[in-house]
């Protein structure tokens, strides 16, 4: 506002008053004055225009193609699992999300200690299911680290999806293990339900911003 006055003031005092004869003594120096200090109002905000604002915004793009490509990997990591569990038990459909009672039916078929689809980076061996489980937490974890430490960035509803992700009972269950004497990994059906409502929740997010 102060900007847009300033703007027609120099415009009033070119086309205008610059040619009005002198009302009282001192009266040209003090429009000088005037016309001067909205000079320099108009240039600092120019100023700031350029290389503030521009630069800040800047900023936000190039933070928003960060954090939506690692959102989109921790939506990612979840169908690595669900897909890898339907293929372990030669589940055909192409969804990504179940009901409760179907990945409690899905999990009843996964042998906890047997072979996942994924080796150790630290000495090519095979992980079991567990160790799998708890890989891809670990990878959703640090992915959303990385996204917190933008925090200024992020919105609110972003910033809640997250932590839901974060703090899910699903993760902390498994967190650290690497073995259960279980004949199946259906005690997590119920929290893994919970924490693929979070993900199905996050993905939705994504799509309105990406």
């Amino acid at each position: 506002m102060l900007t847009l006055l300033s703007i027609s003031s120099i415009l009033a005092i070119d086309l205008c008053f610059g040619e009005i004869p002198e009302l009282f003594n001192g009266g040209k120096e003090l429009l000088n004055a005037y016309y001067n200090f909205c000079i320099g109002l108009v240039a600092s905000y120019v100023f700031y225009f350029i290389v503030v604002h521009v630069k800040e915004q800047s900023d936000k793009d190039n933070v928003k193609a960060y954090v939506f490509s690692k959102s989109n990997c921790v939506v990612g990591n979840y169908k690595c699992v669900i897909r890898a569990v339907k293929k372990e038990v030669g589940y055909m459909g192409t969804e990504d999300y179940f009901d409760q009672e179907k990945i409690h039916e899905l999990f009843l078929k996964v042998v906890p200690n047997s072979d996942a689809p994924m080796v150790s980076s630290y000495d090519s061996s095979r992980l079991n299911w567990v160790q799998f489980l708890n890989d891809y937490r670990i990878s959703s974890i640090r992915l959303i680290d990385k996204m917190l430490k933008v925090m200024p960035y992020l919105d609110t509803e972003h910033i809640q999806l997250l932590s839901a992700i974060e703090d899910s009972h699903y993760f902390i269950e498994i967190s650290g293990l690497s073995g259960i004497g279980n004949p199946d990994i259906s005690i997590w059906s119920e929290t893994f339900y919970k924490y693929s409502l979070d993900c199905k929740a996050l993905e939705k997010y994504n799509a309105r911003f990406w």
